[in-house]
């Protein structure tokens, strides 16, 4: 996990994060800037979800044209949206000891006469993050998600109207790189789609889907106890997709169009963004052979706004139009037979380089950086290979995985120096006596990403013994360092077992050393943790409860998470209790 504090948790995937894998709600994007630094929060409460999928392979490229490390598509409880006949009601109640967070949700699902009506609202509010050396000031949250669509149904389609809104009040604490006091961001991310969905017959053709989206997002961040926003982002997306699929083909076109709007303490400009891409995924299949190939082509042009615009470390000249045509391809082998499944794939793919990456000069507070961006930044082109042998037998089973991907211009923002020096031309004062700022530009470097993700399950009949590890490696080829930013290795040992209606899971986590480090980027110790998670569920008279009871950090260990931004200013949390209780009916 990447991330500056509880509020602002998002997942790092074999080393990549940002947009270099896409978070999706039911298959499309947030709308929100949780991608850009780790100050801003992914706006969604997890909580609320059915399910989470993780995509790779040929596949990801119907949802863009840069998703070398996959796909974590997040299923809300529309997913798959269903006619009923009679009312569904879903409640659900959490505590978590270690910020003393408080959880409720609840969602209903109720058959009208001519339509049906979902709604969902689910709220969370927490105290300051803790750990074993005290509590991190400025780290607490409060969150709103809320719901409401009206979906009516036909023979062979059904289309649904829906409207989301988001809310989140959370905190970045303070450091002598920032604002020492700590920094205060509002959220709020509404949206509304239109989705469309039949059963057809055209050529080879049966499905056809079409969404119209909006989405309004705008956050802002205040210094602590002040009462004006330091920084104000906003932007509003339009978007249109179509999707025909059938038993062996997808066919899709996608446009979005996006407006990026700052005021404040920051200078990157005003900016309109175009995309409009088409793809397309083939599957076939010969004997206990399966073959997948996908392309995607896409165009998107960035146009800033420069009035009134002040660069110091970027020529205003260079501020202009870029335009980028981003082709990417894929091909997957997946080979069955009786006891084992050989599964390979390559894929190129292409990303443009984001708004903050072209023309950022400014300062942000809430990520401790001053970042300077590159008006001439290429496109970033990444080619990878993955290759999964599995072999089953009974209820045992052994996975091995093996990755690697080569990137010829990466975008990466780093540190231009380390320690505090007056005058030195990679300070900048603009936190003022409060605090500084180091500065970090962005580089495309030449790079190479590799990586094993062996894992098994051995049934020992009175319990189940799993394990998996991930060992990561990045390499900055053109300096010939390791690449910054890399998860230390993992170990995990779990311990499952099935009584009736009771699922319990002992778990022992090993995290080693990071001391593979990027230009500037300071070690983490290794670190072992022991879990414990057990699940109670019974139904009655058609209604389903469910006990979900977690101790995380059983020894109350102090550790630190090499990716987190806040690890020089406190340890993750210790011991903590976490129970949920969901009710169906």
């Amino acid at each position: 996990m990447r991330s500056s504090g509880q509020a602002t948790q998002r997942p790092i995937l074999r080393g990549y994060s940002g947009d270099r894998f896409l978070i999706t709600s039911d298959g499309f994007e947030l709308g929100d800037l949780s991608n850009t630094t780790a100050d801003h929060a992914v706006s969604m409460e997890i909580s609320s979800a059915e399910g989470i999928e993780v995509i790779r392979g040929p596949e990801t490229l119907a949802y863009g044209s840069n998703t070398i490390a996959g796909i974590i598509n997040i299923l809300s409880p529309m997913n798959g949206q269903k006619k009923i006949e009679k009312a569904l009601y879903n409640v659900l109640f959490g505590h978590e000891s270690s910020s003393q967070s408080k959880l409720l949700g609840t969602n209903i699902n109720i058959p009208l006469k001519t339509f049906q009506l979902f709604m969902s609202l689910t709220t969370r509010k927490t105290n300051d993050q803790s750990s074993p050396l005290g509590s991190l000031k400025n780290t607490a949250l409060i969150k709103n998600d809320l719901t409401i669509a009206v979906t009516k149904f036909g023979t062979k389609n059904f289309t649904t109207f829906q409207i989301k809104d988001f809310s989140m009040d959370y905190g970045i604490p303070g450091s002598p790189e920032g604002h020492i006091n700590g920094v205060d961001l509002d959220l709020k991310n509404q949206s509304q789609k239109l989705i469309y969905h039949s059963d057809i017959k055209f050529l080879s053709f049966n499905i056809l889907d079409l969404e119209q989206g909006y989405i309004r997002y705008g956050h802002k961040e205040f210094v602590k106890d002040v009462d004006y926003p330091s920084v104000d982002l906003r932007q509003n997306i339009i978007y249109l997709n179509a999707l025909l699929s059938g038993e062996a083909l997808k066919v899709g076109i996608n446009y979005q169009n996006r407006d990026y709007l700052t005021r404040g303490f920051i200078w990157t400009p005003n900016s309109n963004e175009t995309k409009l891409a088409i793809f397309g995924i083939n599957n076939r299949k010969y004997n206990n052979l399966k073959l997948q190939f996908s392309g995607r082509i896409e165009y998107r042009s960035i146009n800033p706004n420069v009035e009134d615009t002040f660069f110091s470390n970027i020529e205003p000249k260079n501020v202009k139009k870029r335009d980028f045509t981003l082709i990417s391809f894929g091909a997957s082998t997946l080979s069955k037979s009786k006891n084992y499944t050989i599964y390979n794939h390559i894929l190129y793919t292409s990303r443009a380089p984001k708004i903050e990456d072209l023309f950022s000069d400014g300062p942000h507070l809430g990520s401790y950086s001053y970042e300077i961006g590159e008006p001439k930044l290429d496109q970033e082109n990444t080619l990878g290979f993955e290759n999964t042998f599995s072999f089953f037998n009974d209820n045992n089973e052994l996975n091995l995985t093996s990755y690697i991907n080569y990137s010829s211009n990466f975008h990466i923002f780093q540190k231009m120096g380390d320690g505090y020096e007056t005058g030195a031309d990679w300070i900048e004062w603009g936190s003022g006596s409060s605090g500084w700022l180091y500065k970090y530009k962005i580089f495309g470097l030449e790079t190479l990403i590799y990586g094993l993700e062996p894992n098994f399950k051995i049934d020992l009949k009175h319990f189940n013994l799993l394990g998996n590890a991930s060992i990561c490696r990045g390499l900055n080829l053109e300096d010939n360092i390791p690449l910054a930013y890399i998860p230390p290795d993992l170990i995990r040992f779990q311990i499952e077992k099935n009584i009736h209606f009771l699922n319990y899971t002992f778990e022992f986590l090993l995290v080693s050393n990071q001391d593979k480090l990027g230009e500037f980027e300071t070690p983490t110790n290794g670190y072992k943790l022991f879990n414990y998670n057990c699940t109670y569920t019974f139904s009655k008279n058609d209604k389903m409860h469910q006990f979900i009871f977690q101790v995380s950090n059983i020894l109350n260990e102090t550790y630190y998470n090499h990716l987190s931004k806040i690890k020089m200013i406190m340890p993750e949390p210790g011991l903590g209790f976490n129970i949920n209780y969901r009710f169906r009916f």
